[in-house]
């Protein structure tokens, strides 16, 4: 396993305790900073509780209360701090992120993965490619809500609705243009269940025309990149954990 235990968020933002003051069942899925100091020492504590990746929260999200997936929720700035302590310590990265400017800051601020990417524009598109930032499409995770909507909140529906309108036109865009592409699933959200991730492999040639091979590499290859583990897994060689 490479974790990286709680994300790195802002206030209001996806990841951040819904629930009005003063109630403390329950709790967030994120640091919450709101400077780029604050984001600084949260990657700085993150580490030191034996963290392989740092995750950050750059725009709102699908099944967060509050925020839209579309906006930027951390600054370029909080996440230059954040990244800046995660890279010098050889540490990998990714980001939560749907909306087109809170791409374009976490690529800028040097991000290595951007995770959904489902709103998109042709320029998130080129500065991933002339920084090498990955992108995991987790198709399956709005998929789902969209499939299941008539027993979740509309609020929720409706913002995967969004996301998922125009993600398969931009990852027949990604792809044309050379932005790598790892697998991921979000596994965990609504009705995406552990154990059911392979269904992602379907939604890929769906809806991004990957074929089979490119979605298995995809999967092995790329995914082995992405994680820093290329010497160990990835492909079937001698010396890796295949045989």
């Amino acid at each position: 396993m490479k974790v990286a235990g709680m994300g790195i968020g802002s206030t209001g933002g996806h990841g951040d305790n819904p629930l009005r003051p003063g109630t403390v069942m329950g709790g967030g899925m994120s640091q919450v900073v709101d400077s780029p100091d604050e984001a600084r020492k949260a990657a700085r504590h993150t580490i030191k509780y034996g963290a392989d990746h740092i995750k950050l929260m750059a725009t709102g999200g699908v099944m967060s209360m509050g925020d839209e997936p579309g906006a930027p929720d951390l600054t370029f700035e909080e996440m230059k701090a954040a990244l800046d302590i995660a890279n010098t310590h050889g540490k990998s990265s990714s980001a939560h992120a749907h909306g087109a400017l809170g791409i374009k800051w976490a690529v800028k601020a040097g991000i290595a993965s951007i995770e959904h990417g489902m709103m998109m524009d042709e320029e998130c598109m080129d500065l991933m490619v002339e920084h090498g930032t990955y992108l995991v499409p987790t198709i399956i995770a709005a998929y789902r809500i969209v499939e299941f909507g008539k027993y979740l909140p509309a609020e929720t529906v409706r913002k995967a609705t969004e996301c998922l309108e125009n993600h398969g036109r931009n990852l027949e865009m990604c792809r044309a243009k050379g932005v790598k592409i790892a697998f991921g699933t979000d596994t965990g959200t609504f009705f995406s269940a552990h154990g059911k991730q392979a269904y992602e492999f379907e939604l890929m040639q769906k809806y991004g025309n990957f074929t089979v091979t490119e979605s298995l590499v995809a999967a092995t290859k790329n995914a082995a990149d992405l994680l820093r583990m290329s010497k160990e897994v990835g492909s079937i060689e001698v010396g890796k954990y295949a045989d």
